[in-house]
Parts: C-alpha cells; sequence; structure tokens
C-alpha cells in the first residue's frame, strides 16, 4: 500500500493575483509551448467562495479519513499484508493500492492533536519517505503525472493545471470540465495505469482524473471518473470507505492488480 501526501504550497492572497492580462506565460515542452494559466484565477468555472466557509478545517477532514485508513489498515494486518519474511504476490504477481490524498502536508501524520492512527499505523509497519521534493511547478496535474511516469513536466507535457495549446488551439481546464478528457492532453507520457494494462495487469481508479481518457489507444479496466468535492458530494466519505473496502476485494480476489485512489476534500477545505 502506497500512500502519496502531496505537499501543500502556501496558496497567494488577493494581493498576489497578477492580473488578467498577466496571467498566462508560456512553457517550452518536448512536444511543443504551451501557454500556462497561472492559478487562482478569476475566470474559474463554477466556483464558489461562500462554499468553503461552510467546510471544516482540512486537519478535521484529514482526520475522518484516518478513521477510514485505521479500518484499511486492521484489514491489512489481518490479510497478512505486514509481513516482511515473505511476499504476498496472489497469482504470482505483485498487488499495488495506490492512495492520493490531496492538500495533505507531509507533517500531519505527526501532529498529536490531528489523531491520524491510521497513518502511523502504516508507517510503523512500513516505509516512509522523510520528505518529498516537488516537480517544478508544484502544483496538482504537473505532479500527479509525474508520480505517474516518471518524467518531468517538460517531458510529459503538464505544464499547469489550467493551460492553453496553440499547436491543437484548445485549453485544458480541470477536471470535471470535459476539456480534461481530450486525449492529446495525456499522450505526451504513458501513466502507470497504462504501464500495467499493456503487461496484462488489470487496474482500477477511482475518482483519478484521467482514468476515463483513452491514453494511447488504452484504458484501465475500471474507471470511476472524477467527482469534484467542491460540488454537492455529501457522501464523499462513505463513498471513500466504500471504495477502500472494494480495493481490498478487487486485490484478494486477484480481479485486480493495481488499484488508485484518489481523496480531494482535505485540499478543498485547506
Amino acid at each position: 500500500v502506497y500512500f502519496y501526501l502531496p505537499p501543500s504550497p502556501s496558496r497567494a492572497t488577493d494581493s498576489q493575483h497578477p492580473s488578467d492580462e498577466q496571467q498566462t506565460t508560456v512553457c517550452q515542452t518536448d512536444r511543443h509551448a504551451r501557454t500556462l494559466f497561472l492559478p487562482f484565477s478569476r475566470k474559474l468555472p463554477d466556483f464558489n467562495p461562500a462554499a468553503i466557509q461552510t467546510m471544516t478545517p482540512g486537519t478535521l477532514i484529514l482526520g475522518r479519513f484516518a478513521m477510514l485508513l485505521l479500518c484499511l489498515v486492521e484489514r491489512l494486518s489481518g490479510f497478512g499484508y505486514y509481513s516482511h519474511s515473505e511476499s504476498h504476490q496472489g497469482d504470482g504477481a505483485n498487488k499495488l493500492l495506490l492512495i492520493l490524498v490531496d492538500g495533505c502536508r507531509w507533517d500531519y501524520p505527526d501532529q498529536d492533536s490531528a489523531g491520524l492512527p491510521g497513518f502511523r499505523k502504516l508507517a510503523e509497519n512500513g516505509v516512509r519517505a522523510p520528505y518529498v521534493t516537488p516537480i517544478f511547478p508544484s502544483n496538482s496535474y504537473p505532479n500527479w503525472y509525474t508520480i505517474m511516469t516518471g518524467l518531468y513536466a517538460e517531458s510529459h507535457s503538464f505544464v499547469q493545471n489550467m493551460m492553453y495549446d496553440p499547436h491543437f488551439g484548445d485549453f485544458f481546464l480541470m477536471g470535471p470540465n470535459d476539456t480534461a478528457s481530450v486525449p492529446h492532453w495525456w499522450d505526451s507520457a504513458e501513466p502507470l495505469w497504462i504501464t500495467a494494462e499493456k503487461k496484462g495487469l488489470r487496474s482500477a481508479l477511482y475518482w483519478w482524473d484521467g482514468c476515463q481518457v483513452e491514453i494511447r489507444g488504452r484504458k484501465p479496466t475500471f474507471c470511476r471518473k472524477y467527482k469534484y468535492v467542491g460540488y454537492a458530494w455529501p457522501s464523499v466519505n462513505d463513498d471513500t470507505r466504500e471504495a477502500l473496502l472494494a480495493a481490498l476485494q478487487l486485490l484478494e480476489s486477484n480481479e485486480m492488480q493495481l488499484v488508485q485512489i484518489y481523496y480531494e476534500p482535505v485540499d478543498f477545505n485547506g
């Protein structure tokens, strides 16, 4: 089980916002130039700042998620997944459960007040990196695709969360915008789930943006399309719990060899 807790760079204040005329810059990728849209654009669609005021702090949201992890840890312990002396490979193929907790500070699990027993037990019984250095720019899509491809942004072509591609004459906006499902944005590199499928390993992805896209002629075996937590989604924690339990069942039964789950509430709530 691998957890990636991405760094949370400090967010710009209103006084730091560039003007509309200053909100673009150009980045040269291996394929062609793409125009970056710097974050915090005032033109973000369907964004309701008032909704943030009704949400609980990110640490509380993470605490709820940690309870899901604690249940997961106990289940994994029962399966013997923590054994360091032998390899549990099912039908001979190693299996991977990857959970991305967006917006989780690297030091949240170490804060006594946070109450995160699930994270701590995973670290105690597994391996934990002392730190992770994000690529530039240290925003979501560039770093997510670096994790999945092993390439820098200049090679996998995700140079920002919002981009304009003059070669194709279109814009990329973060999911769930339809532009996030256009294949040419993703085709510059091959993500992990596509590599797995090419090798005959079945993959299931939950709310991981990009899984809905046919990349280099392939899709994952199962994809639950990204759903923006900023919209009305009161059952996000219950749905995530169900996804975690389903992931374990899929891996146990060898129906899947790779399962990836994306969890956004911590990032949304700050």
